[in-house]
């Protein structure tokens, strides 16, 4: 072996959704998806591949990175501009603090690392929120919808997120349902929620894919162009219409599906 035997042949990343992350980079760059499960996800490249994998406890870095940034992605675009929309549309966010005019930062849908961009345009994402997806009922897992129950007169986690979704179809993202839960079941004022939730997200989170929603209850879940969710039970109309890639309004959306429950 001499000292150019030795080549780059994959990039992989930890995400707390891998198949979801492969989903949005897949249309992000343009490389097929060659394999895709809730565990790990690989797209092909014209020369490399991209590996990513779920890690449940994953920690991402944060924006502003204030000197601790972990990872980045330089990628290139003739027109920055277009090419930013485009992955907002795809469901990154635009963040107020950008680094200068020749850098676009964006933030994930589904939190791997940190990207950004010189002349061109850069990704980091959000931690928890879903656009133009449905997450349909974990494999092995389909059966009748039914409503979470109450617990001791308690609300679970699952019953209390099935309430706060059904209740308000279309209101709330799942960043709000995922940290009003957490905060109720915990009892922290509402003075102190705007803190607390930047304190929540600053760390990884389970998304939607991990809720009992979908993995016992038979709900499956749509996040609209907004991030804005509806739930629809197994085996309705509307629940197959979004199995097979078709919203509610006609619009094509993203199908995953919920983690399977552990053994």
């Amino acid at each position: 072996m001499n000292e150019h035997d030795i080549t780059l042949a994959m990039v992989t990343l930890d995400a707390p959704d891998a198949s979801a992350l492969g989903a949005f980079w897949s249309q992000v760059l343009g490389w097929p998806i060659v394999y895709s499960d809730e565990q790990y996800a690989m797209l092909q490249g014209p020369a490399h591949k991209l590996g990513i994998g779920t890690i449940a406890d994953y920690v991402r870095p944060p924006w502003p990175d204030h000197g601790h940034k972990q990872f980045h992605f330089d990628l290139a675009a003739d027109d920055l501009e277009a090419a930013a929309t485009r992955c907002v549309e795809l469901g990154a966010t635009r963040p107020d603090v950008q680094p200068g005019e020749t850098w676009i930062v964006l933030l994930d849908p589904a939190p791997p690392l940190l990207y950004y961009r010189h002349q061109g345009m850069g990704v980091t994402m959000d931690p928890v929120d879903y656009t133009d997806t449905f997450i349909a009922l974990a494999p092995g897992s389909e059966g009748p919808a039914r409503v979470p129950a109450e617990r001791g007169g308690k609300p679970t986690i699952a019953s209390a997120t099935w309430a706060m979704i059904h209740e308000a179809p279309y209101r709330h993202t799942s960043g709000d349902v995922i940290f009003t839960v957490w905060a109720d079941r915990r009892g922290v004022p509402d003075r102190e929620r705007a803190a607390a939730r930047a304190e929540f997200y600053s760390v990884g989170r389970p998304c939607l894919r991990a809720s009992d929603l979908g993995k016992a209850y038979g709900w499956g879940v749509h996040a609209d162009a907004a991030g804005r969710l509806a739930l629809y039970p197994y085996g309705s109309t509307e629940y197959d219409a979004l199995a097979s890639g078709v919203a509610p309004d006609g619009t094509a959306v993203t199908v995953v599906r919920a983690m399977r429950a552990k053994r």
